[in-house]
């Protein structure tokens, strides 16, 4: 994310399936290891693609055929107005404070949107996957 806020292009890989309710058992011990056999083969998944690039290659799934969306020119419009629209209110209030000499307007305004961008920047790195805990990663001994 913090890629995508300084303007590098991202590509993203996205596996999805879906689980039949059926297959989930009732009983809470079966749930249980069918959870865990899921999770196991969820790493297996991950590890194939960190890898080898792709999802099926040695994760031993079946592998199924790629689904890449089209860009739709509706998105895009959207996108467009939306950002044209709000650009163009906020150079409005920016240009106009500094042309009325209104320094204080100005600064605050400015402050403002470097404040949003630092936030922003805060929020996507909290959430990176390389600052979370470890917490349950190993076995906690008894004492």
């Amino acid at each position: 994310m913090l890629s995508l806020l300084h303007g590098k292009s991202v590509e993203p890989h996205l596996l999805m399936r879906r689980i039949p309710l059926e297959q989930v058992p009732e009983d809470e011990k079966e749930a249980a290891a069918w959870l865990q056999n899921l999770f196991v083969e969820k790493d297996k998944i991950i590890d194939s693609f960190l890898e080898t690039g792709s999802f099926f290659k040695t994760s031993g799934i079946k592998e199924v055929p790629a689904y890449v969306n089209k860009r739709r020119l509706c998105s895009l419009v959207n996108f467009v107005c939306w950002a044209v629209f709000s650009l163009s209110c906020i150079f409005y209030y920016v240009i106009t404070s500094l042309l009325a000499a209104n320094w204080t307007a100005f600064i605050t305004a400015l402050s403002v949107l470097g404040l949003f961008y630092w936030l922003m920047g805060q929020a996507i790195n909290k959430t990176q996957i390389s600052k979370a805990s470890n917490y349950g990663s190993s076995k906690s001994v008894a004492k």
